[in-house]
């Protein structure tokens, strides 16, 4: 069990977690009473992966999308050996993501407002020659 560092097409990666290892029942786990460990596992998952979720204390179906980055998940086995992934807490991967994205957009508007700014000043500079060309063109 863990949380979810990566997921890539083939793997999980996750930092594991300590503390629950007799939990039987995952709907009822409390994330908050496990240690984090300094360990990093990937976890191998296949097209055959099952995947399922708790929510209002009951285990539904899920989907790979539903485990992002951030994601509390408990990778076991059912009766019939089917590798099954648990979300147990969803992750914040959208807000990591619109971190990025808002950063990169600051940085972009950054970008665009000096590029204007330079833009502003080519045309004063180009206004400023035109009047002084109008000037000498009056004063001669």
């Amino acid at each position: 069990m863990g949380e979810v560092t990566y997921v890539g097409s083939s793997y999980i990666s996750v930092t594991t977690y300590t503390g629950g290892e007799d939990v039987t029942d995952f709907t009822t786990l409390d994330v908050s009473g496990l240690t984090a460990s300094e360990d990093t596992e990937s976890i191998d998952t296949t097209e055959d992966t099952e995947y399922l979720k708790v929510e209002s204390g009951m285990l539904n179906a899920a989907t790979r999308d539903d485990v992002t980055t951030g994601s509390f998940i408990v990778s076991t086995y059912d009766e019939d050996g089917t590798h099954q992934i648990i979300l147990v807490e969803s992750g914040d991967a959208a807000g990591t993501d619109t971190d990025s994205a808002s950063a990169s957009t600051e940085a972009t508007s950054a970008s665009t407002s000096e590029d204007e700014a330079a833009e502003g000043a080519d045309s004063a500079s180009a206004d400023d020659s035109t009047v002084s060309d109008e000037s000498s063109t009056t004063e001669a």
